[in-house]
């Protein structure tokens, strides 16, 4: 049951991560050399949120290839809504009954929608993109080098009377970078 309410937060989530303006509207961004300035919202939240739960469909996916007795083969890179829903429908109870995970997931899965339902009640902040910045998260060794999330960078804009400070934050996962507003300058050209 907890898979089935990850598989439509997770089309809640990707729904409320961007939100753009319609022309004539206030929240619409401004064009100024072709390129969006302040106006696009973005719920960084419900992006990283987004970005745990594939993470853990893909880890689903992944032990389902290497542990399951019949070699299901689900690939790790397939939409994390298809593994949630697959394992949900087909192997709960084998995951359940497999030794010393099941519980563990049951509280993963938990953790995931609560997390989710959170992240959908922020407030989304304005969004400027930097450009030519992109995130250098180092996520992988593989046989071909190091993998890197290279997620464009972008810079949140919160108006003076909101106590959360601004700051530059990876579109793909939040929780990459978080340079806060004061250290901004530090790395001004150095391509965070």
């Amino acid at each position: 049951m907890v898979l089935g309410d990850l598989v439509t937060l997770m089309s809640e989530l990707e729904q409320k991560a961007y939100i753009k303006g319609s022309a004539g509207d206030s929240n619409s961004p401004v064009q100024t050399s072709g390129h969006s300035d302040v106006g696009s919202l973005w719920n960084p939240a419900a992006s990283a949120a987004l970005a745990d739960i594939a993470d853990w469909a893909g880890y689903l996916a992944r032990t389902l290839v290497t542990q399951h007795p019949d070699r299901v083969v689900i690939a790790p890179d397939s939409d994390p809504r298809v593994v949630l829903a697959t394992v949900a429908r087909w192997y709960g109870r084998w995951f359940s009954g497999y030794p010393g995970l099941g519980g563990d997931l049951l509280a993963a899965a938990q953790d995931h929608r609560h997390e989710a339902l959170r992240a959908l009640q922020v407030s989304p902040v304005r969004r400027v993109g930097i450009r030519n910045a992109f995130c250098r998260e180092h996520l992988e060794d593989t046989e071909y080098g190091a993998t890197y999330c290279m997620g464009q960078l972008v810079a949140t804009l919160r108006p003076e009377e909101d106590a959360r400070p601004s700051q530059i934050l990876c579109t793909l996962n939040p929780s990459h970078v978080q340079l806060p507003r004061d250290r901004w300058i530090e790395y001004a050209g150095l391509g965070v």
